[in-house]
């Protein structure tokens, strides 16, 4: 790629640049004219903590975010800008997941091909990430959902950001390009990679600490040297980066770093590995012999053109292949850390994949030049290029304006649909009733996941996180205790999701307190709402004997009828050996294998489990255990009671 290019070029690519900023946010403002109300995950879990940062509270001290204190704070001023509601939300984390894309994409393509611009980089980075979803958009405007799970992983903000969480790395490039040419003695790079590498680290936990470390050893062994640097400089630089990252933290968690640490650290590091789905052995790693696993068959080549991009900028020692070659091992590094900590899945490694993609792009176009001679390098060839991309960017950002007017303009004379304005977009009539409710609510009121009624509300429970499902470690206890002080308590439909199912099982300590103490007033298309039962309302359960066997180790007890169970025992498995999985036979099926088994905690030594009994007389629970080698498990003492649950919407009430 020629440089430097004519003026005109440059200012078609700063066109280009323009228009496809434009397009992200009316196609973000397009997709959020509906309003979501898939409260599960994604949405409302960025909603959360953004509404709470607008209510003035902090990370750390007032709530837990599970996204991490980075991406939380960056959008937050989109967030106010464009309205501080349910909607604003929905599209800030539609415009952070596509600029992240085009940041990513633009980075990649400015190392790859040595342009000097990254203007044109932007120009070139900008169209090849976003010019299919664009295309895609607008002939086949309802088939995003049905894209291929890598794509889908890419451009939709997903359960939990993934691609904004993946973004750390090149921001770290970004700011890292921006201020080396500026730092030119050994100690003033020192101290400014170390203020780079300590924000980096407030990103989530996935990619912080990838990017911190990749990023650190390719300073400290190989930039820093070029300038002079020893190692006085490379204690200073790990020193300063720690200190930097802690203060930084004491700053945005209101002086309670400490707090956030141990959430991530002890609460969600202990607990999520056994806790959430998949549960096959081939999705674990149980110990580090089992570590070969992240190295499978899908991400073999993009390891290999790793690799090969390592060895090249070694060679060559050339930054800008080494800044790529860090990308590479970083995003591949925050996929190998999600899969040890948690399971393995693809979706963990799109970041990787997309860096592969786009690495081979941008080195072929930077071998162009020299296979096409100087009719490319041509001024004129370059600015006729440019200006038609910048007519094609102009004439989408166009498309999509006239979609996103149409779109609302619909929306408001579709008597199927109101809007809402504390929410800022339009949902189903069925939502009607239940938002007025939500209106007109004085009490407290605790969801299963915060959602549409405290959105409305602008509420929030005495829960320091957003859902049941984040209330990992001693946050399950704390959020347990609130349950009784809430007027109203708020359930996923047994069918609206396959995951309620799963929450129901496994968050069993929120369902504990419907079935008991909870009577159901009223329903949305997609939850259930209960209030207090009355004393006179409240039964006492009958205890049934319960007797635990061995070999298999299990817990029997006779059932006088078919329904839920609360099974009440203790266990032990042996310790040492590595990681572990336990599972208990409920009956109740899940949308993951096993199906029929909850995991509970390996390192616990009691359970309160909702079993299902499908015919009366003697039942029986078995435990069952996953590891790199089989280890010993005994079921203890027990005992067990049957729940007084008869709504069908709320609980399933038969095996499925």
């Amino acid at each position: 790629m020629p440089s430097p290019l004519s003026r005109s070029a440059v200012l078609a690519a700063y066109a280009v640049a323009a228009f496809w900023l434009i397009w992200i946010v009316l196609f973000a403002l397009t997709v959020t004219v509906d309003l979501p109300f898939f409260h599960i995950d994604g949405a409302f879990q960025t909603a959360s903590g953004l509404y709470r940062l607008n209510a003035g509270l902090f990370p750390g001290r007032d709530f837990l975010p599970y996204l991490g204190v980075g991406p939380l704070y960056l959008m937050f001023v989109p967030f106010k800008l464009l309205g501080a509601n349910l909607a604003a939300s929905t599209a800030t984390a539609w415009i952070a997941t596509l600029l992240s894309g085009t940041l990513a994409s633009a980075t990649v393509m400015h190392l790859a091909t040595g342009q000097r611009r990254f203007a044109v980089s932007f120009a070139l980075g900008s169209t090849l990430f976003l010019l299919p979803l664009a295309l895609i958009k607008l002939w086949l405007p309802h088939t995003l959902e049905s894209l291929p799970q890598f794509l889908q992983a890419v451009y939709i903000p997903g359960d939990s950001l993934r691609p904004l969480r993946a973004f750390a790395p090149y921001l770290m490039v970004l700011l890292y390009s921006a201020a080396a040419p500026r730092l030119r003695s050994a100690w003033s790079q020192t101290l400014g990679m170390a203020v780079l590498a300590g924000a980096m680290l407030l990103w989530s936990n996935d990619y912080a600490y990838p990017t911190a470390l990749v990023f650190g050893l390719l300073f400290v062994f190989v930039l820093l040297p070029r300038v002079g640097g020893g190692w006085a400089h490379r204690f200073a630089y790990a020193i300063a980066a720690l200190l930097v990252w802690f203060v930084l933290l004491a700053v945005l968690t209101a002086g309670s770093p400490l707090n956030m640490l141990s959430y991530n650290f002890l609460d969600v590091a202990k607990d999520q590995w056994w806790l959430f789905a998949p549960y096959d052995d081939t999705s674990r790693i149980y110990s580090l012999a089992e570590a070969r696993k992240v190295v499978y068959p899908a991400i073999r080549i993009p390891l290999l053109i790793l690799l090969a991009v390592s060895v090249l900028a070694w060679r060559r020692h050339n930054r800008r292949l080494e800044l790529l070659a860090a990308l590479g091992w970083t995003t591949y590094g925050g996929g190998m850390l999600a899969s040890i900590g948690g399971h393995l899945v693809d979706g963990y490694f799109s970041a990787f994949m997309l860096w592969t993609y786009l690495t081979c792009i941008g080195l072929v176009i930077s071998l162009v030049p020299r296979i096409a001679g100087r009719a490319l390098a041509e001024p004129r060839i370059w600015r006729g290029m440019l200006g038609a991309v910048a007519l094609v960017s102009l004439v989408l950002a166009g498309a999509q304006g006239v979609r996103w007017r149409s779109d609302t303009a619909r929306a408001a004379a579709d008597t199927s649909r109101f809007y809402i304005p504390e929410l800022g977009g339009y949902l189903p009539e069925t939502w009607r009733s239940y938002i007025q409710l939500a209106r007109n609510f004085k009490g407290t009121v605790i969801e299963e996941y915060w959602g549409l009624f405290s959105a409305t509300r602008r509420s929030f429970s005495g829960w320091h996180v957003d859902a049941v499902i984040h209330a990992m470690g001693s946050q399950r206890a704390k959020a347990a205790a609130a349950l009784p002080d809430a007027d109203l308590m708020i359930s996923t439909r047994t069918d609206f999701h396959p995951a309620q199912q799963w929450s129901m099982a496994h968050d069993y300590w929120f369902y504990r307190e419907l079935a008991l103490h909870r009577k159901v007033i009223g329903y949305s298309p997609a939850t259930v709402i209960w209030t207090r039962k009355t004393p006179a309302e409240i039964t006492t359960p009958t205890v049934i004997g319960c007797q635990p066997q061995q070999s298999p180790p299990r817990f029997e007890f006779n059932a006088p009828q078919v329904g839920y169970y609360e099974l009440d025992a203790q266990y032990q498995v042996a310790q040492g050996g590595g990681r572990k999985l336990l599972m208990l036979q409920t009956n109740i099926k899940m949308p993951a294998p096993p199906f029929m088994e909850a995991s509970i905690n390996p390192a616990g030594t009691a359970v309160q489990q909702i079993v299902y009994v499908d015919k009366p007389g003697p039942n029986s629970f078995y435990l069952k255990g996953h590891g790199s080698k089989p280890f010993a498990i005994s079921a203890g003492a027990c005992s067990a009671f049957r729940l007084p649950v008869t709504d069908s919407l709320a609980f399933i009430n038969a095996r499925p």
